[in-house]
């Protein structure tokens, strides 16, 4: 079951007089290797898994799992907009991977969707 909770869970905070800020990329590449670690080594070891977001956020998380040999952990992406449904493929990669509605999702998932969607947020 999904649950929506009204604390934030993880808060990230940038420090005054910082001279650069770490690029997007950079944080997911460290996001995605701290899951691989704690989760898909972990509790999650041996299942496969579903990406809730095909957009942005989610084509960035199965990219950098890919990289690091993982990507066929991940059954499939989910999403609201059914213009995202059907295959997303990588040409750079030659990754492809499946895009089905969010309501055919299961656990175990990972939710990786900008909470600046207003079919989210409502």
């Amino acid at each position: 079951r999904l649950f929506r909770v009204e604390e934030d869970l993880v808060v990230y905070t940038l420090s005054e007089g910082l001279s650069s800020m770490t690029h997007r990329k950079e944080l997911v590449k460290c996001r995605v290797a701290a899951f691989v670690k704690q989760i898909l080594d972990g509790m999650w070891k041996g299942r496969k898994i579903h990406v809730w977001g095909a957009g942005r956020d989610g084509r960035c998380f199965l990219n950098e799992l890919a990289l690091l040999g993982r990507a066929s952990v991940v059954e499939a992406l989910y999403d609201v907009d059914d213009a995202k449904l059907g295959t997303y493929h990588n040409g750079a990669t030659g990754l492809s991977m499946p895009v089905r509605h969010v309501d055919e999702i299961r656990a175990p998932f990972v939710v990786c969707v900008s909470m600046r969607n207003p079919e989210l947020v409502s």
